[in-house]
């Protein structure tokens, strides 16, 4: 829109006159448009389209991120679900022994039918949640190649890698320093703070309709019956171009002249009355749709704070629940 719009016309036309002189007419023409002013349109444009551009980039790097963050719990549940598989053959290998020794004291009417029956029941209960942990296995391998782009059928070797001792992170108290970490990097309210100040744009411009368009034309012509041409013309125009709500006005200042000693000027105006019956209501819609995204946005920013303190909340109740298992666990191995 900043650059010049160049245009190159040709014209060869011929009278035949019954009876008369014949006549043959030959031009070459060059015109040139430079946009000088268009009441800072172009440059809101243009910075919003340098900000959907970054937008895209955030946008490109945090679906890198979910990739990166899909693969790490993609791996760690592998890891755990190996990890549950060997407790769980553990725990199958030990109720295996228990049946057998149930029926071995049933055989010897020490136990009734009833308590064979219900170490029958947790074995049968511990096999098949063992196959059960098996299937998620698989299907967890399965995931993990196609997020690494390998092959069902390549073997997949992870390293173990587990601290018993991890006792989470020791969160700062200030609830809202993550409440602006995470206003600052959410991509999605990055994108409805992007298309407010598309609203914000729409609206100034609504209302900044006596900021003018100015354009400059330049023309070059050469004319003639034949070749050479003999007869040239340079012409130049200013254009201010004023969008008046439903009557765009325009107005034009030209001079020129030619190599025969000819010199002209002129000015015109042009009204176009009702040319846009919809920019009456342009600026009311503009403020109104301005006015709700920033409501949205608002709703959106509260929510995530609240998200926060939820999330926080939760994670310091599941790290005093690891601990309580821990110690729970403990308690069981003295047993």
């Amino acid at each position: 829109d900043y650059l010049p719009q160049l245009s190159l016309h040709y014209l060869d036309s011929s009278n035949v006159v019954t009876g008369g002189a014949d006549s043959a007419s030959i031009q070459w023409s060059v015109t040139v448009k430079q946009p000088l002013y268009n009441g800072g349109r172009r440059l809101r444009q243009r910075r919003l389209a340098e900000a959907d551009i970054e937008l895209q980039g955030r946008s490109i790097k945090d679906k890198k991120r979910e990739i990166r963050e899909s693969i790490d719990t993609a791996y760690y549940r592998v890891l755990m679900l190996k990890r549950k598989i060997g407790v769980q053959r553990d725990t199958l290998a030990i109720a295996d022994q228990a049946l057998k020794i149930a029926r071995a004291q049933r055989a010897l009417g020490n136990i009734r039918d009833i308590d064979l029956l219900e170490s029958e029941l947790q074995r049968s209960s511990l096999e098949i949640s063992l196959r059960s942990s098996e299937a998620d296995l698989e299907e967890s391998e399965f995931s993990l190649k196609l997020l690494l782009g390998l092959r069902n059928s390549e073997a997949l070797e992870l390293l173990d890698d587990f601290d018993a001792e991890y006792e989470g992170l020791e969160l700062p108290g200030d609830r809202g320093f993550f409440a602006s970490l995470v206003l600052e990097g959410s991509l999605e309210l990055r994108q409805r703070q992007g298309e407010l100040r598309k609203k914000l744009a729409a609206l100034v411009e609504a209302r900044q309709w006596y900021l003018p368009n100015i354009a400059f034309e330049g023309s070059l012509s050469l004319s003639g019956e034949r070749y050479p041409l003999q007869s040239a013309s340079l012409n130049g125009k200013l254009v201010f171009e004023i969008p008046v709500p439903t009557s765009p006005v325009s107005f034009s200042v030209s001079s020129g002249a030619s190599t025969d000693k000819q010199k002209a000027k002129g000015s015109s105006i042009g009204l176009d009355p009702l040319g846009e019956l919809a920019s009456l209501v342009e600026s009311e819609t503009a403020a109104k749709e301005y006015a709700v995204m920033r409501e949205q946005i608002d709703d959106m920013a509260a929510s995530l704070e609240f998200q926060v303190r939820k999330d926080l909340a939760a994670y310091v109740r599941a790290r005093d629940s690891l601990e309580m298992r821990r110690k729970d666990l403990a308690l069981q191995r003295k047993k």
